[in-house]
């Protein structure tokens, strides 16, 4: 889980020393959430990519009492490497192949064993979850071809109207991970996503929608969704 990221457009409404991914929604921090959906989900050893705001996660790690039965880890990024740098720092810690990655500021309650069943149907490298939003301007379009491909990433525009967008949640081949360099700073959206369309990239159509925490509008409307409801989003 990447859970390491800067929570720039954030630090206006988060608590001093809180990071992005334990911002507060209702009474927990997000980060819970996302533990407690992996745990109903199956998941059994979470590997978490940290960076700014790492000793607070750590502490909160420290302080929350995680399921008997859930192993997490973590590597400390030595500076700030990006989405996909920042998986690469952690490779070594992922013990499966293929493997779910997943954004820390956004939960999508995605069946897992139905993602993982497409990924090898469609022989695919990476496999992403897709959200059909009525707005998508705030995110970029998601475009597939009739077999599920992934045949364009639109960039973000005003009235993009309705359409697939990317939710988050990820099957990744080991070996996608592993032919990045060590240490370098990427971005898996702008950097590596882009380069594989046309290849095996297949998008997952949810049938539901997800909660995002990237803006302040959109960590309230998350604390509207997610308060009290056991982190269903």
């Amino acid at each position: 889980m990447l859970a390491g990221g800067k929570g720039t457009r954030l630090a206006a409404v988060l608590p001093r020393g809180v990071p992005k991914a334990l911002a507060p929604v209702g009474a927990r921090p997000f980060l819970a959430y996302l533990l407690d959906w992996l745990h109903r989900s199956g998941v059994r050893r979470v590997v978490l990519a940290l960076g700014v705001g790492a000793e607070a996660v750590l502490r909160f790690l420290k302080d929350t009492r995680a399921p008997a039965d859930m192993t997490i880890a973590h590597a400390v990024e030595p500076r700030p490497l990006g989405t996909a740098g920042g998986l690469r720092h952690v490779l070594p810690l992922v013990k499966s192949d293929p493997f779910v990655a997943l954004n820390g500021d956004s939960l999508a309650d995605v069946d897992l064993e139905k993602l993982l069943e497409h990924h090898r149907a469609a022989g695919a490298e990476i496999s992403l979850a897709l959200a059909e939003v009525p707005d998508a301007s705030a995110y970029g379009l998601v475009e597939l071809d009739a077999g599920g491909r992934v045949t364009r990433f639109a960039e973000k525009s005003a009235g993009a109207g309705r359409g697939l967008v990317n939710a988050g949640v990820y099957v990744i081949a080991r070996s996608v991970i592993a032919g990045l360099p060590a240490d370098a700073e990427l971005s898996w959206e702008r950097d590596v996503l882009p380069r594989r369309v046309g290849g095996a990239l297949y998008g997952f159509r949810l049938s539901q929608g997800f909660v995002d925490i990237g803006t302040p509008d959109s960590l309230a409307a998350a604390a509207a969704r997610l308060a009290g409801t056991g982190a269903q989003p």
